[in-house]
């Protein structure tokens, strides 16, 4: 009768530890999950984060560009107006001087 009250209290002892860790791994299980779920949020913010720097990125360079071509395309046209306004002056001067020759003679 002994052996069998023995091996009754060891079973309960026995039962009663291996409920207690599972009844402890719960809270801490949870916690687990919690810093799971948070590093993947994490991860996917930081994600979006770069797609959106990725993104303004682009955008910049293609304005960046669009200035480029725009400037450049200022610089013709002032270009091409200052070589106008030279072949006036020129041709002013040329008539100018025939005028002057003419006078003379």
């Amino acid at each position: 009768m002994k052996t069998i009250k023995a091996l009754l209290v060891s079973l309960a002892v026995s039962a009663s530890f291996n409920v207690t860790p599972v009844l402890a791994d719960s809270p801490y299980k949870a916690e687990k999950e919690a810093r799971k779920e948070q590093m993947k949020d994490e991860r996917e913010r930081a994600k979006r984060e770069r797609e959106l720097d990725r993104e303004e990125r682009k955008r910049s360079e293609e304005l960046e560009r669009e200035r480029r071509k725009d400037r450049a395309e200022m610089e013709r046209e002032d270009l091409k107006h200052r070589q106008e306004m030279e072949r006036e002056d020129r041709k002013h001067r040329e008539e100018m001087e025939r005028e002057r020759r003419k006078n003379s003679d």
